[in-house]
């Protein structure tokens, strides 16, 4: 545009940035992928969209197995605090905010749409990009979703994401012992107890925010 010749570099610059991010990201997701029922993890909002500031945080999407997200919630977040690597408090930068949960039974996303006609909420849920995605949630994802055809007609059936990681042998190893461990009714257990800690945590955070 006549006069805004800026915006060119300025959007070259934010995806500079959002490449270096989703580097971080990644090895962050290495931290996390051996989490018990852990599905996948996708970026979202800045980061994937390459409109990154220096200052962002970058936020994951985190699909987990139905009846296991509270579980998956905690192990996910004590292990990026005790790695330093989550938000905290005025600490935001290259730092993880785990932003949003689903189950894997809970894949669509149109009923989360502000109108009708909702079209940020729809770019924003097809620029995500998976960092962690071992069995192609990304696929099912995008078919649970269809009704962004109606929006997007033109968009790919499925996309092929570089620099995806992959399951150690040693998380997988000790993931999978853990489902098996926690599938039944002890896990089940765990769920509950997990979900009634975390709502307690979100239920003081509110009150206590809302004094100031």
């Amino acid at each position: 545009l006549p006069g805004e010749e800026e915006i060119v570099e300025s959007r070259r610059r934010s995806l500079v940035i959002s490449e270096l991010k989703l580097k971080k990201a990644r090895r962050a997701a290495k931290f996390i992928r051996g989490v018990p029922f852990l599905k996948a993890v996708f970026v979202c909002n800045t980061v994937s969209s390459g409109t990154a500031s220096p200052d962002s945080d970058i936020d994951f999407f985190v699909i987990a197995k139905n009846g296991r997200l509270w579980l998956v919630r905690f192990f996910t977040n004590i292990i990026l605090r005790l790695f330093g690597l989550r938000t905290y408090g005025e600490k935001q930068r290259d730092k993880i905010c785990l932003s949003f949960f689903v189950d894997d039974n809970n894949l669509n996303l149109e009923k989360l749409k502000a109108t009708e006609d909702d079209i940020h909420f729809i770019y924003w849920s097809m620029q995500m990009w998976p960092v962690y995605d071992p069995d192609n949630y990304w696929k099912k994802f995008l078919s649970a979703n269809y009704w962004i055809k109606k929006y997007l007609p033109n968009l790919p059936g499925n996309n092929a994401f570089l620099g995806l990681v992959d399951n150690g042998k040693i998380s997988l190893a000790w993931k999978k012992i853990f489902e098996i461990m926690w599938s039944g009714a002890y896990g089940d257990l765990l769920e509950k107890q997990a979900r009634d800690w975390q709502m307690l945590k979100m239920k003081l955070s509110v009150q206590e925010k809302s004094k100031i």
